[in-house]
């Protein structure tokens, strides 16, 4: 197989070796750190990346914006 056929193969499956991944490595956190824990390693992570997202997107312009509107939703729920 040539490096052309291998990296064909990967672009034409990228999500599912993506998924692989991705459940490969939650199985050994669960399985070494246990649920608690991973779930909360995952929470704290697609946080970030959500923060990160609308940072990307122009949505916050800096993250004293982000604060206030947290804060903002925060105290509407009160």
């Amino acid at each position: 197989m040539s490096r052309e056929e291998l990296l064909e193969l990967i672009r034409s499956h990228f999500g599912k070796i993506v998924g692989i991944l991705l459940g490969l490595i939650i199985s050994l956190f669960i399985i070494f750190l246990g649920f608690i824990k991973t779930l909360f390693i995952c929470l704290c992570t697609f946080l970030g990346y959500y923060i990160g997202y609308k940072f990307d997107s122009g949505t916050l312009n800096d993250f004293s914006d982000f604060i206030y509107r947290l804060i903002g939703k925060l105290n509407k729920r009160s």
